[in-house]
């Protein structure tokens, strides 16, 4: 698959913040609870993966927290090159 990239400017003052995860019945039928979301070791290398592919980091996720039954957190793109 050809990945085309289109360059973005990221502003501070309008952060990318997302809802990572949430308590949602999932395509297989499993639910994560918030309460079993472990961080420890993801806040050690908080990349941004492009699809959940290592080959194409695309930045990193700061602010990662429990919030209600979602985790959120924002991201920040990688510099270009």
């Amino acid at each position: 698959m050809d990945i085309k990239f289109t360059k973005g400017i990221q502003s501070p003052d309008d952060p990318l913040k997302f809802i990572m995860s949430d308590e949602s019945v999932d395509r297989m039928g499993d639910v994560i609870l918030a309460k079993g979301w472990d961080l420890t070791d993801f806040n050690k290398n908080p990349i941004a993966l492009w699809g959940h592919d290592s080959q194409t980091p695309i930045g990193t996720w700061d602010n990662v927290k429990v919030e209600g039954k979602a985790l959120t957190g924002t991201l920040t793109l990688a510099k270009q090159g």
